[in-house]
């Protein structure tokens, strides 16, 4: 019984870390890019906005407040290494997976013009994809690895803006 009344009556923790919940709906905008993929741009608004309707603060639309979303680059270097033969007949480094990195950031604009709210910073999601021994073998690869760690930096985006805590270790 007394475990009982312990249990509920709580401890009084609270996040160190986070912020309130946004009280407001809203929606989500993304702002001009200069990431030449336009299909990270979309995984990662996409991902920002399934974080915001989890937590039940999404409102459908383009009106103000919104949640602005910028894909500030993306990043891509080998993973796996392999000396492979050239034609010439002599071993050169050959990449056989490759890590891409989506940097992007977010922030809350309640009136037209008006000031950033809640800007989360620089915030880097990567996935690994397997090289192919051509560029066009390697293609959907490439863009589904694109477009998962959009999705994977919309959602951390989401969890941010939202005030929710996460930890995460990001190579690249």
């Amino acid at each position: 019984m007394l475990a009982l009344s312990c249990g509920l009556s709580g401890c009084g923790y609270e996040p160190v870390y986070s912020t309130e919940r946004p009280e407001i709906r809203l929606t989500v905008h993304a702002a001009p890019y200069g990431a030449p993929h336009l299909e990270a741009v979309a995984a990662t608004v996409s991902g920002v906005r399934r974080s915001l309707s989890s937590a039940g603060v999404l409102r459908p639309g383009d009106g103000y407040p919104r949640v602005v979303v910028e894909v500030v680059r993306i990043d891509e270097r080998a993973a796996g290494v392999v000396a492979a033969d050239a034609a010439d007949g002599e071993a050169r480094p050959t990449a056989r997976a490759a890590a891409l990195g989506v940097v992007g950031r977010a922030w809350i604009e309640e009136v037209e013009r008006g000031p950033r709210t809640r800007d989360t910073g620089d915030v880097r999601r990567t996935a690994t994809y397997a090289a192919g021994p051509t560029t066009l073998s390697e293609q959907p690869r490439y863009e589904a690895a694109l477009r998962g760690a959009g999705h994977a930096l919309g959602q951390a985006l989401g969890r941010r803006i939202l005030g929710e805590p996460e930890t995460t270790f990001e190579p690249l």
